[in-house]
């Protein structure tokens, strides 16, 4: 306990310099304040992303891949590993940039992907796990004519509900009118080489049947309890999964927090 001679030393120390005093407090609450503000900040942002892993449901371990593939080959893999609790197999479309154009519905504005160096890939909505999810964390299934487009395209170039998206095919371009903006789990890691966009299954259908575009597949896997078994898949899928490993596999790790292999 401090003495009466320092407490009468502090006393008329804090009376002589009243400015510098009621300075330091200020700075002192100020810094208070801005810690508590950054710790409120960064819980509900590491608590955003829980709540989307855990709604969306990503896998821990994927595999891209183009070409063909050995459905039957895949299902005896994941047979033969009891750790998979589940698989799928999504199928995409791939475009360039350039051939992906959009306006604005009253023609007060328009442009192109084309200075967007990812793959832009068209998917329709899985049914179990690895879900597109809409501002309102629901999984939206578009009505044909639509697309959900993703976030960062949104914010990249400020697409509106109502906005026009036009994919340029060898046939007849197809214009699909834009109704909402997804959330994307697997790929929505400004490192990610990819976007995905999401579209009805008659519309699908329609661009494979067009022949433009790159086909592809990504094989999914979700692990039981032990999902820190992912590291062990990749050196089992090359050869034995039914699809070559042409492209990278990646862990997608349990903790969103956790982005050593993104």
């Amino acid at each position: 306990m401090p003495s009466p001679l320092a407490l009468r030393f502090a006393r008329g120390d804090l009376s002589r310099n009243r400015g510098t005093t009621a300075v330091i407090g200020i700075l002192l609450v100020l810094s208070a304040f801005l810690m508590a503000t950054g710790a409120i900040v960064m819980e509900r942002m590491f608590g955003s992303v829980d709540r989307l892993f855990d709604e969306a449901r990503p896998p821990h371990f994927l595999q891209m891949h183009k070409g063909d593939y050995d459905p039957a080959a895949l299902d005896r893999f994941a047979a033969e590993h009891p750790g998979i609790e589940e698989w799928l197999i999504e199928e995409m479309i791939g475009f360039d940039g350039a051939a992906m154009t959009w306006e604005r519905s009253d023609g007060s504005a328009a442009g192109s992907f084309g200075d967007s160096l990812i793959d832009h890939l068209v998917v329709t909505q899985n049914e179990t796990f690895d879900l597109l999810l809409d501002g309102s964390s629901n999984v939206p299934y578009p009505e044909a004519g639509s697309v959900y487009v993703p976030v960062a395209s949104q914010q990249r170039y400020d697409l509106q509900i109502g906005d026009e998206l036009t994919i340029t095919t060898a046939s007849t371009p197809l214009t699909l009118r834009i109704d909402g903006f997804v959330r994307d789990a697997q790929m929505a890691s400004s490192l990610s080489s990819a976007t995905r966009f999401l579209v009805s299954e008659e519309d699908f259908a329609t661009l494979g049947d067009s022949g433009s575009g790159s086909p592809e597949i990504i094989v999914e896997y979700r692990l039981g309890t032990d999902a820190g078994g992912a590291g062990e898949l990749p050196a089992s899928v090359r050869g034995r999964s039914g699809a070559a490993q042409e492209r990278p596999g990646r862990d997608v790790p349990d903790d969103p927090h956790d982005q050593r292999d993104q």
